[in-house]
């Protein structure tokens, strides 16, 4: 401070030169207002450091006396986006000879059209630089194809055929992309920042399976509009600040884990791809849909014996030892990916750090807890997991729905009753019923022969229940047709599955606060982790995650 006093009597002001904006804030809620002013002004963030008398400057030390906070550190993007690649630019200096970065659209369903979102020159190895010529080549043309709207030129175009994935820290207004021109602003489109190449060609999309321009834009409005105070989706009035979210974490920290490119160890080496990813994604979800209470329900037994007791088929193919199929269990231990398993007590640390509650169950599955805590709860209750069996948990006479991740967090699909129907063709309470049906190989769970989910849910509109359909299966009810003897003959299978896809809903579960607080409870731990780990900025996205919950 007595620095900064004695620049300011040293530095006469003009028209070039001047002191920059200085504040001193006691807050989050000071310092979030300066930051949105700053964004506001045009500025990429602030410039943080700590007063305390503890706070002096150490060359090369790493901690939180001196931050950034940057507008890309509050992104919403924690997944990635499958882009299309029309344009080729000529690299200069070491990338001279090659392609120094890729021109990338996104599709307009409407148009039948790829509008051009951003240049993506980050992420390749010199070895996948080297054979972008070759792998282009087929798909050059001396023309800007027809069905790629631009606005800025490139070296070379291509035909719309090849899909990338890439990551980004978020999107903003452009005058030269032409993703949804005019949407959002007259002559503006959408620009991704920062983006960078995960190293995944989508060679399984087609153009028309990439992102499209209604996502991006939809992805935008999130990433700067607070929620509604009023949740139209709740019933009788019931608003969005009071809401359980209850997190299905294995999912997230999977997807995270393959979604976030492990290019930023900790300092000394440790991958934290997963742990950045599901604390991003974790920030994400605070800050659209602003919960009350939130906890992270883990699989204290992800393969339980009781399951694999009446269908051994039961998540066997995940098993790490194959041998270990017999036994069942979690002692036989999920196959992880190499990487992930040294991540997950780092990312049940932080959340412990962050006051975000954590819980399981001997002998059950994150599914379960969700299950007997959504059946206990009080409140609407939101479920956040990419696995369908959740769906199962539907109500909306009590305000439950599940905000799937299927294709990711920044493109979740809310699921409530209408959107079951409008899906499946079934009700909430028939799902577990459809699911025995029609199988799900994911777990091991191979349904039965010759009924698919277009049969198994026209089953059910019929006759309502599994246990109706056997009944009628062992009267000869003619309206079966060839599906009653594929029934009988599956009808012990039938039964033993029906209780493993069914989630458990009444265990005795241990009293734990969920509420989220609007601090986390244990700043220096928090701090401790951030420099062990390398992971200050996604901490500061989640700290400032929750600082915005005191304002709903």
């Amino acid at each position: 401070l007595e620095r900064r006093a004695r620049l300011a009597q040293a530095i006469t002001g003009s028209a070039r030169l001047r002191l920059a904006t200085a504040e001193q804030v006691g807050d989050e809620a000071g310092l979030e207002a300066l930051f949105q002013q700053a964004v506001a002004e045009g500025c990429e963030g602030l410039i943080c450091k700590s007063v305390a008398p503890t706070a002096g400057y150490q060359a090369g030390a790493r901690g939180w006396q001196w931050i950034k906070l940057k507008r890309d550190y509050r992104s919403e993007l924690s997944d990635t986006l499958d882009l299309v690649v029309v344009g080729g630019l000529a690299g200069r200096g070491r990338r001279a000879g090659m392609y120094g970065a890729l021109l990338l659209a996104v599709y307009d369903p409407a148009a039948d059209t790829f509008q051009t979102v951003c240049k993506c020159g980050t992420g390749f190895s010199d070895a996948e630089l080297a054979g972008l010529p070759a792998r282009l080549a087929p798909l050059a043309r001396p023309e800007r194809p027809a069905q790629v709207d631009a606005r800025r030129s490139a070296d070379v175009w291509f035909e719309p055929r090849l899909v990338v994935e890439v990551l980004a820290a978020e999107l903003t207004l452009s005058p030269t992309h032409t993703a949804g021109w005019g949407i959002l602003k007259p002559d503006a489109g959408l620009a991704l920042r920062f983006p960078r190449f995960t190293g995944r060609w989508r060679d399984d999309k087609a153009p028309a399976d990439a992102t499209t321009v209604e996502e991006v834009v939809g992805m935008y409005r999130t990433a700067r509009r607070h929620p509604p105070a009023h949740d139209p989706q709740a019933p009788d009035g019931e608003t969005a600040r009071m809401r359980l979210m209850l997190l299905d974490a294995a999912s997230l920290y999977f997807r995270a884990f393959y979604g976030v490119k492990a290019a930023m160890p900790a300092p000394d080496g440790t991958p934290t791809n997963a742990v950045r990813g599901f604390l991003d994604m974790t920030s994400t979800l605070i800050t659209r849909f602003r919960p009350t209470d939130m906890v992270a329900c883990i699989d204290t037994d992800w393969r339980p014996a009781w399951r694999v007791a009446l269908v051994p088929s039961y998540k066997t193919h995940r098993l790490a030892a194959p041998d270990a199929a017999l036994v069942g269990g979690a002692p036989a231990g999920e196959a992880e990916p190499p990487g992930l398993a040294e991540q997950v007590p780092i990312i049940f640390e932080v959340l412990a750090a962050l006051g975000i509650a954590t819980l399981g169950a001997p002998d059950h599955e994150a599914d379960d807890v969700i299950a007997t805590l959504a059946e206990q709860a009080t409140k609407p209750v939101d479920v956040v997991s990419g696995d369908r069996d959740l769906f199962q948990l539907i109500d909306d006479a009590r305000a439950f729905r599940v905000l799937y991740t299927g294709r990711g967090v920044a493109k979740l699909e809310i699921i409530d009753a209408a959107a079951l129907v409008a899906r499946y063709g079934i009700l909430p309470a028939q799902y577990a019923d459809f699911a025995t049906l029609r199988g799900d190989p994911s777990d091991g769970l191979p349904g039965v022969p010759g009924i698919g989910a277009k049969t198994a849910a026209n089953l059910l509109r019929t006759f309502g229940t599994l246990e109706a359909l056997l009944d009628a299966a062992a009267d000869g009810d003619p309206r079966l047709g060839q599906a009653a003897a594929r029934l009988d003959a599956a009808r012990d299978y039938l039964i033993r599955a029906a209780d493993v896809v069914r989630t458990a809903r009444t265990l005795e579960l241990p009293n734990i606060a969920t509420a989220l607080p609007h601090t986390p409870p244990d700043v220096e731990k928090l701090a401790e982790l951030g420099v062990r780990w390398g992971i200050g900025n996604a901490l500061v996205r989640a700290t400032t995650a929750l600082s915005l919950l005191a304002s709903t």
